[in-house]
């Protein structure tokens, strides 16, 4: 079972990073978690998938912690 909290009916993508924050390791857990239909690391942007992450952490104002850990990663 795959659950996208990104896409969730009924709540928008800041609503479930509001969730995310709230939740002991979801944060984290967000830093390593894929949507990419690619499959690949960094993401390729301009899948469906990679779009919608995209606007959720714009959304909210933050930046992705996935984006942020494979920049981190390279130095």
């Amino acid at each position: 079972k795959v659950w996208d909290p990104l896409n969730r009916p009924g709540r928008s993508r800041a609503d479930a990073l509001r969730l995310a924050i709230d939740l002991p390791g979801c944060w984290e857990a967000l830093s390593w978690s894929m949507t990419c239909f690619q499959g690949k690391e960094p993401p390729c942007g301009v899948c469906l998938p990679c779009l919608r992450r995209a606007e959720g952490f714009k959304e909210f104002g933050v930046p992705d912690p996935l984006l942020e850990r494979l920049a981190n990663d390279k130095k």
